[in-house]
């Protein structure tokens, strides 16, 4: 039995956000104040703090609505499927949109046709076929692996302890790379399992590190998002306040100390994010 109860109701404040989210990832990737150096504070705030929590909204909010219409108790691989499928058939088209783009920057190279296959094929199944393909490559990776472990019977509690912990050590090739890169020197055989592991897996930004966590935060909120909706909306309102507080001192201080490898995960990030998400249920 599907569980129909969100069904009848207009998500109007998650549509406002995901479209106020969607000028964020664009401000990610241009500077939204121009190259007026009297603002370059204001630009790295937006782009490497602000808008950092937007793709996590989207990966929550699609795990919600897929799994909203599913229940853990009966759970049911139809519409997961349906919805990987869709995904897939999308990921594979603009792949080949994108393909002379791959090809062009092939010929401009210097490595074999053998080594821009494989790399080819790698990025398809890790990082997204072209860079802007990643977060399909991403949800499609964590709403398939999600699906197996509830078809595993795995409580989505446990779903999210996974998730976390792939999260965490996700970390430390991203805004905490600084800690791990004393390894070089100090341990040199771990740095090179660890940098052989990258050539695989190229970036945690992707579904296993990132996606796996967040869409199944969605998930979660799906199946009990019921004893949520008496949340008190001041404290989730407090929550969120501070949460972003923490992120802007972690974001600060990575900075300072020079650890940053990329930005795209935050350790404060998951609860902003948690509270963000909680404040719109309790709002439809």
């Amino acid at each position: 039995m599907e569980n129909t109860n969100y069904d009848k109701q207009n998500y109007n404040a998650i549509d406002l956000t995901k479209f106020i989210c969607s000028i964020l990832v664009v401000a990610i990737h241009i500077q939204p104040f121009g190259n007026n150096v009297n603002f370059r504070f204001l630009n790295y705030g937006i782009q490497n703090y602000l808008a950092r929590i937007a793709v996590p909204f989207f990966f929550v909010t699609s795990g919600f609505l897929l799994y909203r219409k599913t229940v853990f108790e009966n759970f049911s691989i139809e519409k997961p499927l349906k919805y990987v499928l869709k995904l897939f058939r999308l990921y594979v088209i603009w792949s080949l949109i994108y393909l002379p783009l791959n090809i062009k920057t092939f010929i401009s190279g210097e490595k074999g046709v053998i080594h821009f296959l494989l790399e080819y094929v790698r990025n398809f199944i890790f990082t997204g076929s072209y860079t802007q393909l990643w977060y399909l490559n991403a949800t499609i990776f964590a709403v398939v692996l999600i699906t197996i472990l509830l078809l595993k019977h795995i409580v989505p509690k446990k779903i999210i302890i996974c998730a976390a912990v792939f999260y965490f050590f996700g970390l430390f090739a991203q805004s905490y790379f600084g800690i791990i890169e004393p390894l070089r020197n100090s341990m040199p055989n771990l740095w090179n399992i660890l940098k052989l592991f990258s050539k695989v897996i190229v970036t945690t930004r992707n579904g296993l590190f990132e996606g796996f966590l967040f869409v199944g935060i969605g998930m979660f909120f799906a199946f009990y998002h019921e004893k949520f909706l008496n949340c008190n909306r001041g404290r989730v309102i407090a929550g969120f306040v501070i949460s972003m507080l923490l992120m802007f001192g972690e974001t600060v201080i990575l900075k300072y100390f020079n650890f940053v490898r990329a930005r795209d995960m935050y350790l404060f990030l998951v609860p902003a994010t948690i509270f963000y998400f909680v404040l719109f249920i309790i709002c439809t």
